[in-house]
């Protein structure tokens, strides 16, 4: 059964990391935007098939989820717009200070305890946004190989298999693996993964 695709609005981040995470848990639908404000939904949705949204009525800076209701279907009738190139920092968090990461040095994003994280080359840090709202931000440049983990392919460097389980480290090299990160594959994604890595790939044998 093909599931549906869907927009979560909602301006409070535990609450909208939760109701993503309660949403992809029935397998019904694939959450592929998680916004906090009107504007940022309106976006998504021109620049993404969606098929149903999520809406909070009551948004912070007097905002409502409504006006998006109101508005939706005058924008789908227009025409959905291409989406936009990929933000050009990552804002993290690091205790009370914002860190700015370069979206290119970037290895992963992890969900973890309701919480959100970014890995790279300067280390581990909080982000704010959900793995689907990250995912609407950058688009094909990331792959879900993980309800929890979204991937850097420029940074996949050993695809293992052991005992009827995938992982994927991730880092700058093969040779030094405490820079790096082991990434669990969930067995449903380890196949798309596996053509990812060997698309445009030369080397091995193909049976």
């Amino acid at each position: 059964m093909t599931r549906l695709r869907a927009l979560v609005l909602e301006d409070e981040w535990p609450a909208r990391n939760y109701l993503v995470q309660l949403i992809e848990e029935t397998r019904l639908a694939e959450v592929v935007g998680a916004v906090a404000c009107v504007g940022e939904a309106r976006e998504a949705l021109a620049g993404l098939p969606v098929d149903v949204v999520f809406v909070d009525v009551q948004l912070c800076g007097g905002e409502s989820g409504l006006d998006l209701v109101e508005s939706a279907v005058a924008s789908h009738s227009e025409g959905a717009r291409p989406a936009g190139p990929g933000p050009l920092r990552v804002v993290a968090r690091r205790k009370r200070n914002l860190v700015f990461l370069d979206p290119a040095e970037i290895w992963a994003f992890e969900a973890s305890d309701r919480l959100s994280f970014v890995h790279s080359r300067q280390g581990k840090f909080d982000i704010d946004l959900s793995l689907a709202a990250i995912e609407t931000s950058f688009g094909r440049s990331l792959l879900r190989v993980h309800r929890n983990w979204l991937v850097n392919l420029d940074f996949a460097r050993i695809l293992e298999r052991e005992d009827g389980e995938t992982s994927l480290f991730v880092g700058p090299s093969l040779d030094d693996e405490s820079q790096g990160v082991r990434i669990p594959v969930s067995r449903d994604r380890a196949p798309a993964l596996r053509a990812a890595l060997l698309a445009n790939a030369t080397g091995l044998r193909q049976t």
